[in-house]
């Protein structure tokens, strides 16, 4: 059983579009574990707000399963929703409490990683954070896209329609495809390319931009619409275009998951452990997604640590597919942990032992708070 004493925070801005939140949870036996929340900067003040009042809330409560921190939560606010404070917040205690448990030899799910801590996972290159502030013009992409290949990722994604909104008429899909058009020109047939669309379309413009995007051989074509508030439009879109439609990074829960998948909303299922319930919740989601024929690619365009949880939870659903990962956002990305986090190849190594912050990268970039 797990008692949670207090939780103190940490921030790193990478960027003027990025920083990494974390928490770090203190049980009364004096372990901790370290979790990264990140929600944005518009809602950094609240997310914080409700992890303290939740971890206030279960002070002095023995915790056996870190499933009963939402009742908990849900008990002290208002229901959990996609992407609200609470969710985020739920999200990341369950992780940290799962990881105490493990620190305390109770069974959790880090006990099946004993055997792969010597192995790495697939990652595919997501381009998007690295052109953020830049120009966005087709040559933009197609550089962003070389520099992936040139790191050994086989797979790369990009969002190149972010311009466009569901009222906008078919010619505004132009500069997209033209964008999509010229990676597939820079970096050849043999890598595969994915599209991720933002939920900037409606049903007939998503249908117009896939049919085109297809003749240029993506391989998923990812939230056309949102799938927390338009599975049913999904599932239309879905039934008529010949790529696979990915998503679900902003939903939480199983039940979440296992309607958009059972619906034939998406084909590949994207949960992200700081929103979906944690990284318990995500092996389970993917475990029932790959056994019952879907896709399953944690989506994580964030910060190393949670990368590195996200890969733990990969390397331990048979059948995933490779991991997201936001290259060349910032150069001094891989000196955030300790031991500096490793990625070569297109492939993410699992460190040994428990990978922290780099206090001296905190120090220059980021800081330090408790409530």
């Amino acid at each position: 059983m797990i008692t949670l004493d207090r939780v103190e925070f940490t921030s790193v801005k990478a960027n003027d579009f990025t920083e990494w939140a974390h928490a770090e949870f203190f049980d009364l036996e004096g372990s901790s574990a370290l979790v990264e929340f990140t929600p944005g900067f518009e809602e950094l003040a609240k997310t914080t707000k409700t992890i303290v009042d939740i971890v206030d809330f279960l002070g002095g409560r023995k915790i056996i399963d870190e499933k009963e921190v939402n009742k908990m939560a849900q008990g002290h606010t208002n229901s959990l929703q996609t992407l609200h404070p609470t969710n985020i917040a739920a999200s990341a205690i369950r992780t940290a409490i799962a990881s105490l448990q493990y620190s305390h030899n109770y069974p959790t799910i880090f006990d099946r990683l004993d055997s792969k801590l010597n192995n790495s996972i697939p990652l595919y290159a997501n381009i998007n954070r690295a052109l953020l502030g830049k120009t966005r013009s087709p040559l933009a992409f197609a550089k962003e896209a070389e520099r992936a290949a040139a790191r050994g990722f086989e797979t790369i994604k990009c969002a190149p329609f972010d311009e466009v909104d569901p009222s906008s008429p078919i010619s505004s899909l132009q500069p997209g495809i033209d964008r999509v058009a010229a990676i597939r020109s820079a970096v050849g047939t043999e890598v595969e390319l994915l599209v991720d669309c933002h939920s900037r379309f409606n049903i007939y413009t998503a249908i117009r931009a896939c049919g085109q995007l297809e003749q240029l051989g993506i391989s998923w074509f990812e939230e056309p619409v949102d799938p927390t508030s338009e599975s049913d439009n999904l599932t239309e879109i879905s039934n008529q275009v010949g790529v696979p439609i990915a998503g679900g990074e902003r939903g939480y829960g199983a039940k979440f998951f296992k309607d958009i998948i059972e619906s034939g909303a998406v084909e590949i299922i994207m949960p992200d452990i700081k929103f979906c319930g944690g990284t318990t919740e995500a092996w389970h989601t993917g475990t029932y997604a790959v056994s019952n024929g879907a896709g399953f690619s944690l989506h994580s365009p964030s910060g190393p640590i949670s990368l590195l949880s996200s890969a733990q939870v990969t390397a331990l659903v048979p059948g995933s597919m490779a991991l997201e990962h936001a290259v060349n956002e910032v150069p001094w990305r891989a000196d955030l942990l300790d031991p500096p986090e490793r990625i070569e190849s297109g492939r993410l190594w699992f460190p040994k032992g428990f990978a922290k912050l780099d206090p001296r990268i905190v120090d220059r970039y980021g800081q330090r708070w408790k409530p």
